[in-house]
């Protein structure tokens, strides 16, 4: 456990002083920032996905990345001290859960389909 904690602490220290100070760090900003517009954009594609297929399995992949959108903002929020620590860890946990439940679901609900085979 040691171990974990020096590599955790060595890696923290290239980007914020003291590990539980993330409030304001330009640098997690910064990758909070970037991964929150790439999100989006790919969460509006899933949009266009499912509104040319409407279909329930690209619905709940769509609903999965909206919930990495959110994941973006709740972290963000956290960075500028707007979202304690706390429910940062709470909902960001509570979303890691739904959006597991949600890719499953996609992948039970589109499942391969078996052929009909036609018979001479």
């Amino acid at each position: 456990m040691t171990y974990h904690l020096s590599v955790l602490s060595l890696f923290s220290s290239f980007f914020v002083p003291g590990w539980q100070e993330v409030q304001g760090s330009p640098v997690i900003m910064s990758v909070i920032l970037l991964a929150g517009i790439g999100t989006t954009v790919v969460f509006l594609l899933s949009l266009v996905a499912y509104h040319r297929r409407r279909e329930t399995a690209y619905l709940l992949i769509s609903l999965a990345i909206g919930a990495l959108v959110l994941r973006s903002v709740v972290g963000f929020g956290t960075v500028m001290g707007r979202v304690p620590m706390g429910y940062h860890h709470l909902v960001e946990h509570t979303l890691d859960f739904a959006i597991a439940v949600l890719v499953l679901a996609a992948v039970y609900l589109g499942g391969a389909k078996t052929a009909v085979s036609e018979t001479d």
